[in-house]
């Protein structure tokens, strides 16, 4: 060893300042000869690495996602968030809190709770005394949260990404970086109520995103813990055998089997005993057929599990979704914290209405009941039951981004609602002024970041990005004080009062509301003799109840005025008809009139209203009309056009009068 002598000496420089400074003489000397093979790596390692920037780094830096990883396109995220949105509306109908927490974790937080795939976990250097660890799922977090802020009862959901050293299939959904979508209820509750409402969430959820038919596997780690038992498994060798039998759904019984005997050491009689049990699936028949068993329903855990298990399905068949349900003994979850209910949803055929190949992703959605895991984070250990379901939010892309490719569906990635547009040079300042007030009014809109783009390129980049209105301003357009609104689709136009354009008469978020004194005044006011709408609602009903229903009509009429939408209802009609005058068997006599839905008729009167109130404080209509104006008609319309014809006289003007009869226009 006396060769590495001078390095101990001292003999060889080292970095100082940033600056690489030559290794000493003597160390050359040492690396010259072939045998110092140590002493030469040390002087190839001190030389001075290519950096980035410099024509000799970029020879060797490649450009790429660590391994299993990926980036994702505006395509790919529009649908992400499709899917996150579908996910996210489930479980808020389902009275669900949001909560977030650290995506790192103390490593002993996260040590010993996932059983074989604990060393799947991504540990961090220490950074400042802490050992810390990089979450591998969303459950054991929320353990820890409950446990240390003392919450006993919550229904939450998160969704946040988790990190695995597994082996990516990225091809199949399986990533070493990935989204979880978790929904949890924690609480002491009444068997088997809240384990029963997450498998309603799972087949809601996959019912709504349309990934084609699917199956929810069902078992109990109590059953298997008693099947375990009953063949002769003792308890130490319970975790390790649950995540050998939990890979039947990836590998052959045989394949099982000999894991079991080589690498558990389970003797073989044991091994078929236990297969006898695992390779069974059914619903409630089955349940009743385990509870005859002599040898299982003897088992204290096998018992009670199997009759949870007997409550569960009555309960799912309660919420019709029994018939989506399997019990399957060969569900094993490895992860080490279930204790009673778990189930994994899988797909059994995506739907191809082009016949493609069936996508390979495995379970797409996995949970279970685990009412231990808080009470190992409680410095009293005290318990918190808790039961939730996570959404392999990955794999269920995978096979929504497929059946996109394949049905070369066009996906907006934008919410782009109209696109500001000129036909015409040098319009940049009305372009910026009209956008300005679009995006002031709350309205999604785009423009062309030049200063005179083309209109066909304009319309080009509507078509492109599934924008569907172009607002076009030109001169004419400007002179006149209008927008001309082009449907990008049928390239039908309209014109409209820039003001106008996209409710923005009222300022945006100044639209008028409908108030519940308004509504109720009118509702009381209404006259029960008259005839009631198709909606058959009498006026005697709808005047005397007029304080109870006051103010939902307001909310109703409120909400359809904002979004431009009317009650089917309300626009149906029962045409009658009316005599006027003369001989009654005379058709001509009569006159038809609708009767439209009583409430939809004090809307439009509220409508109007607020319409003539706003036209009246901005001056646009002006003194001179009359028709459909408070307090005037066709009397002071007559009176106010003889006292300008005759003033026009007095002062010695020319008068030509015309008339003109329109009587019979109206006679219907």
């Amino acid at each position: 060893m006396n060769w590495l002598r001078p390095l101990a000496a001292g003999g060889c420089r080292v970095p100082l300042g940033g600056q690489h400074l030559a290794p000493s003489y003597a160390l050359r000397a040492f690396a010259a000869h072939p045998q110092n093979q140590v002493a030469e790596g040390v002087v190839k390692l001190q030389q001075p690495k290519p950096q980035l920037g410099t024509d000799e780094g970029k020879k060797n830096f490649i450009l790429k996602t660590p391994k299993g990883t990926r980036d994702y396109s505006p395509k790919q995220t529009a649908i992400r968030e499709k899917v996150f949105n579908t996910i996210i509306s489930c479980f808020k109908r389902h009275g669900a809190e949001v909560i977030d927490t650290p995506v790192f974790e103390l490593k002993e937080t996260l040590t010993g709770k996932y059983g074989e795939d604990s060393k799947l976990i991504y540990d961090l250097k220490d950074q400042g005394g802490e050992l810390l660890s990089l979450r591998y799922d969303l459950t054991v977090p929320f353990a820890r949260y409950l446990a240390m802020n003392k919450i006993t009862n919550i229904k939450r959901y998160h969704i946040a990404k988790v990190y695995r050293r597994d082996n990516p299939a990225m091809t199949k959904g399986r990533y070493r970086e990935f989204y979880q979508c978790d929904f949890d209820i924690a609480g002491q509750f009444d068997p088997m109520i809240p384990d029963a409402e997450c498998l309603k969430i799972v087949h809601e959820i996959l019912s709504m995103l349309q990934l084609g038919d699917f199956l929810i596997k069902v078992n109990d780690r109590r059953i298997l813990h008693g099947v375990f038992a009953v063949c002769g498994i003792p308890d130490s060798l319970f975790h390790s055998t649950c995540s050998t039998v939990d890979k039947l759904n990836k590998a052959t019984w045989e394949d099982v089997k000999s894991e079991m005997v080589g690498e558990k050491g389970l003797s073989p009689e044991a091994v078929d005993r236990i297969g006898e049990y695992i390779q069974l699936h059914g619903g409630l028949g089955l349940i009743e057929q385990l509870l005859q068993d002599t040898k299982l329903s003897q088992n204290k855990l096998a018992r009670e599990g199997l009759g949870d298990m007997k409550l569960l399905f009555e309960y799912l068949t309660l919420f019709g979704i029994a018939d989506k349900i399997s019990f399957d003994l060969s569900l094993a979850r490895g992860l080490d914290y279930y204790t009673g209910v778990i189930y994994e949803a899988i797909l059994l055929q995506p739907r191809n209405d082009h016949k493609e190949e069936p996508v390979s992703v495995g379970s797409v959605a996995g949970g279970g009941r685990y009412d231990g895991l808080v009470g190992m984070f409680d410095p009293k250990g005290r318990k918190v039951p808790c039961v939730g379901v996570s959404i392999g939010i990955e794999r269920i892309f995978s096979i929504m981004e497929q059946k996109v490719e394949v049905s070369k569906e066009k996906i907006r990635t934008t919410e782009t609602q109209v696109l500001v547009a000129t036909p015409q040079k040098n319009f940049l300042d009305v372009r910026l002024k009209l956008i300005s007030e679009l995006w002031d009014s709350g309205i999604k809109a785009e423009m062309l970041y030049k200063k005179n783009p083309k209109l066909l390129n304009q319309l080009q980049y509507c078509e492109d990005m599934g924008i569907p209105l172009a607002a076009i301003v030109g001169e004419q357009e400007l002179k006149n004080g209008i927008v001309k609104l082009r449907v990008i689709a049928s390239r039908e136009e309209v014109s409209s009062q820039t003001a106008a354009l996209g409710s923005t008469a009222w300022g945006g978020g100044d639209q008028p509301s409908v108030e519940k004194e308004v509504v109720l005044d009118y509702l009381e006011k209404l006259d029960k003799h008259k005839s009631m709408g198709p909606d058959a609602l009498h006026l005697r009903v709808l005047k005397e109840l007029a304080d109870v229903i006051a103010e939902p009509l307001a909310i109703i009429f409120e909400n359809s005025w904002r979004s431009g939408e009317v009650l089917d209802d309300w626009k149906k009609a029962n045409v009658v008809p009316i005599f006027k005058k003369g001989k009654k068997e005379d058709p001509g006599n009569y006159r038809p009139v609708s009767l439209t839905s009583v409430p939809g008729k004090i809307m439009e009167q509220v409508l109007k209203e607020s319409i003539l109130k706003h036209l009246e404080e901005g001056k646009v209509i002006r003194n001179s009309q009359h028709a459909f104006t408070k307090g005037k008609s066709c009397l002071t319309n007559l009176i106010a056009f003889y006292d300008e014809i005759t003033g026009s006289v007095d002062e010695g003007k020319a008068v030509d009068v015309w008339f003109l009869d329109f009587s019979k226009a109206f006679r219907l």
